[in-house]
């Protein structure tokens, strides 16, 4: 196996895996990238309570204004390697219409699974309860699945339990489905003040809010839905394809409303962040496999998922199956 060191950077096909994007991944629009200089680091917290807690500010004419300070604290961040590759012979590259055309689209089916790992990644990471306080947190025991129940009550007391108001909502698109038909949610995002009726059968109209008027109603900057799949079985096993924003529990639903960064940089408090160091990027090495030889191809990212303020997310359990 050649060594490391004959590894090389290839700036066209690094374009390729930095420009491939899948429309279902909603991954990385959940927890936007922050770049950060080191693999390793630490970045600083400020205490909560001094943030919210007003002194006297009253100056009297000979006097000095109380004087306030900042307790802070460091947390670390460390980001892993995460990488895939995939061989492409000297042969396949040679019969090509155009030369770059087999590495690129082995770049962009690598590039996919690297980024279906990190969509599972981020998705488990959105759906685990440690990462809420314990009063951010409810098990709805399938109730959105019964779409006369009242959804929207539930969602509210998830925002109002927020520290901070949160500015977005995430579910997969069962729950999705659900809620977008819920009569409470139409009622209120159509404006009607009643529950309407969902009529099915017959040819009749099935009235549904979308992601952009839910969002506006709500205040939040964005619902995001993923409809994702994964196969959950190892490479051998027959196939079992799974939705990667199930929730939870798989195949119950789930949903989370989360405040995060809507830039690469922490200027705000934020449940969760993505520190990222350096872009997605593809390697290539010379290799001996085959009759003729190839080309190996790798695509790596670096990354840590990092949980922030626990109490500026709430987390919805269960809301399609108890």
């Amino acid at each position: 196996m050649p060594p490391v060191s004959s590894l090389q950077f290839d700036g066209r096909l690094s374009n390729v895996a930095v420009q491939y994007q899948n429309a279902e991944y909603i991954g990385e629009m959940v927890l936007p990238s922050t770049p950060v200089e080191k693999k390793q680091g630490k970045f600083k917290q400020y205490d909560k309570d001094e943030r919210f807690t007003v002194p006297p500010s009253l100056v009297g004419p000979k006097s000095i204004p109380n004087e306030v300070d900042w307790n802070v604290s460091e947390k670390a961040y460390d980001c892993d390697d995460y990488g895939l590759e995939i061989f492409v012979s000297n042969e396949e590259i040679d019969n090509a219409d155009a030369p770059i055309q087999p590495l690129s689209d082995a770049t962009e089916q690598v590039t996919g699974l690297v980024q279906l790992d990190k969509e599972v990644a981020i998705a488990n990471t959105v759906f685990n309860a440690n990462n809420y306080n314990a009063g951010n947190q409810k098990d709805i025991a399938g109730a959105w699945a019964t779409l006369s129940n009242d959804a929207l009550t539930d969602i509210e007391a998830g925002i109002d339990a927020c520290f901070m108001p949160p500015n977005i909502m995430v579910m997969g698109i069962e729950t999705w489905r659900k809620l977008s038909r819920n009569s409470a949610i139409l009622a209120a995002v159509k404006g009607t003040l009643a529950p309407q009726q969902i009529k099915g059968g017959g040819g009749a109209a099935k009235p549904a809010v979308n992601i952009q008027e839910l969002a506006e109603y709500l205040g939040l900057d964005a619902v995001l839905v993923g409809s994702a799949r994964r196969n959950s079985t190892k490479k051998g096993q027959a196939a079992s394809y799974k939705r990667v924003w199930d929730g939870p529990t798989a195949t119950k639903g789930g949903a989370a409303l989360l405040r995060v960064s809507a830039g690469s940089a922490l200027r705000d408090v934020v449940w969760g962040a993505n520190f990222a160091w350096k872009q997605r990027q593809a390697f290539t090495r010379d290799d001996v496999k085959g009759a003729y030889g190839g080309k190996m191809i790798r695509v790596v990212e670096t990354y840590d998922l990092n949980i922030i303020a626990k109490d500026v997310g709430y987390l919805f359990k269960d809301t399609l199956a108890t």
